[in-house]
């Protein structure tokens, strides 16, 4: 019997060799340390209890407390993202069990490191009722930087959905916890906000629930993969937001803006401030920002990309290149952004010094045909030629027009 085991181990190892798989001994125990973060959750929820029982407002709540609930609200997060990830990996090769993929093995361990990092935060302040981990963190906490991986395997996009059905599931609770506590009168409204924030990640969890559908089919893994990183980045946050309400006026409240055709609409709006300021009174440049807006085919989603990347500037993970900064020579002319910490946007993993921008064009054709929206991501050089996105004869070079 122990022969047959040894070799039955034996052809393991080769067939975990053959595939790409290595030893998952460290993320296991990691992960295993990380289970604290559910003991963690179930005081936070007595201590949300008790905050009901006494009428007491998260507004006014001490350091420590408040410090507890957040904390331990990102190391539950980060610890189920990195428990899906291994058992979803686990369950589609059960025969492999033990063995992962490098790249699952370091999106784990980013997550777990994190998560245990926020679990003795948490700890600390439930043991020190001064300590306040803003001191230590930036808050709201972004999710750490996400690894692309290819060609993107079924396994990471069911346990991405499976954790952030997780995650609604859990914001859904401490906002009824939320709900049930008193919100002093200059707050009145939060309530709503909160609500707005949570009908907007479950309807982003919702999307991915109906795109989803296992198969080869890369992009639709892609697109899938896409609208989960957004929805657990902002449950990410608003489980944040929920233990310290206070943040909300950090973070600004929804945008209710008109889109093209609506009045007051501003087509400059991508642009770069010191772009606007120069061709305003440019008619060929007023024409090509009519012509990309008139053949955006969903020009919800081009803002939606912008909000992205200004609130990744306002949170500090981004700054304009150079001290006057500067902005990229095509339509519709935007900023040109130096990252400054690991950060993920729009599917793109960025690390500190690249610079990228808005690439939003429409190729020069019209009825959206050919219509590009993403970042672009390069090395800059200064020119002083500008390209215009409305000339039927422009053709796209290196992510150019």
């Amino acid at each position: 019997m122990g022969i047959v085991k040894t070799a039955r181990g034996i052809l393991v190892r080769v067939a975990a060799r053959l595939s790409g798989r290595v030893r998952a001994t460290t993320v296991e125990a990691k992960l295993r340390a990380g289970k604290g973060a559910y003991d963690d959750l179930f005081a936070a929820e007595e201590l949300r209890q008790d905050l009901v029982g006494k009428g007491t407002d998260l507004w006014s709540l001490g350091a420590g407390p408040s410090s507890q609930l957040l904390a331990t609200w990102c190391a539950f997060a980060l610890q189920t993202l990195g428990e899906r990830l291994v058992e979803f990996e686990y369950a589609a090769r059960p025969r492999l069990a033990g063995y992962l993929p490098a790249m699952t093995i370091e999106q784990a361990t980013v997550f777990v490191d994190a998560g245990l990092a926020w679990s003795a935060r948490a700890r600390r302040a439930l043991a020190d009722p001064g300590y306040d981990v803003a001191k230590e963190v930036a808050l709201p906490a972004r999710l750490p930087v996400w690894r692309r991986m290819e060609p993107c395997p079924a396994s990471h996009v069911e346990a991405m959905l499976a954790a952030a059905r997780a995650l609604r599931d859990q914001a859904e609770v401490a906002l009824a916890d939320f709900s049930a506590t008193a919100v002093p009168p200059e707050h009145t409204g939060a309530g709503e906000r909160f609500q707005g924030l949570y009908a907007h990640a479950d309807a982003a969890v919702g999307q991915a629930e109906q795109m989803w559908r296992p198969s080869a089919y890369q992009p639709l893994h892609r697109a899938v993969e896409d609208t989960l990183r957004a929805a657990l980045d902002q449950l990410f946050r608003l489980g944040q937001l929920l233990a310290r309400p206070a943040l909300l006026d950090k973070v600004g409240s929804i945008k209710v803006r008109g889109l093209p055709g609506d009045p007051g609409f501003d087509p400059w709006c991508l642009s770069d401030p010191v772009a606007a300021r120069s061709l305003g009174g440019d008619p060929a440049a007023g024409s090509a920002l009519d012509h990309l807006w008139r053949n955006d085919p969903d020009p919800e989603a081009t803002l939606a990309l912008y909000d992205e990347v200004a609130q990744r500037a306002a949170d500090g993970d981004v700054g304009p290149t150079g001290d006057k900064g500067s902005y990229y020579n095509c339509t519709p002319w935007p900023t040109i952004y130096t990252v400054l910490r690991p950060v993920a946007i729009a599917g793109h993993d960025l690390l500190p010094g690249e610079a990228f921008s808005l690439d939003v064009c429409t190729g020069g054709q019209e009825g959206g045909v050919g219509f590009h929206r993403d970042l672009l991501v390069r090395d800059f050089h200064p020119t002083s030629r500008l390209r215009y996105c409305d000339q039927m004869d422009s053709r796209r070079e290196q992510g150019s027009c």
